[in-house]
């Protein structure tokens, strides 16, 4: 009877790490340089002389902003006109998930409205080798090709 048992927890092990294993993600295992992706960061490198700026005041001081146009340009220029049209004065974060992230631009003030320069959505601008991450900005929307101001 003991053995049966022992077998039965056996084989359950088995087909437990068997089922777990095929659900694994790669992608998580691999490190750079050891023999996964090893980009770049260009996005962590300080910005280079006569790189323009953004320099955002809030409340709580300045926020210095590095822009990649030739990564997203309709989304640089999108937020620049905003910008320099005063589209953003005054407007608050409306979301804030202390540790993750901040998200404002929205003069409904709740995230759900907000247009481009354009009067209407534009489309996504990804790049595998910029990443989101603690510090980046990025642009926050309802789905694919949904960008707005926020």
């Amino acid at each position: 009877m003991v053995k049966k048992a022992r077998i039965t927890i056996l084989f359950i092990v088995m087909l437990s790490v068997f089922f777990l294993n095929g659900c694994k993600n790669e992608g998580d295992t691999q490190k750079p340089g050891k023999g996964g992706a090893n980009v770049a960061l260009e996005q962590l490198e300080l910005p280079h002389k006569g790189e323009e700026m953004v320099i955002m005041e809030t409340n709580y001081g300045a926020i210095k902003i590095r822009l990649f146009p030739e990564i997203a340009p309709k989304a640089v220029e999108n937020f620049k006109t905003h910008a320099e049209n005063g589209y953003y004065d005054g407007l608050t974060f409306h979301r804030v998930i202390y540790g993750f992230m901040i998200q404002g631009g929205d003069p409904n003030g709740n995230g759900t409205g907000g247009q481009s320069i354009w009067g209407q959505p534009f489309e996504d601008e990804f790049d595998i080798n910029y990443r989101n991450f603690r510090g980046a900005l990025s642009m926050a929307n309802a789905g694919p090709n949904t960008n707005g101001s926020q």
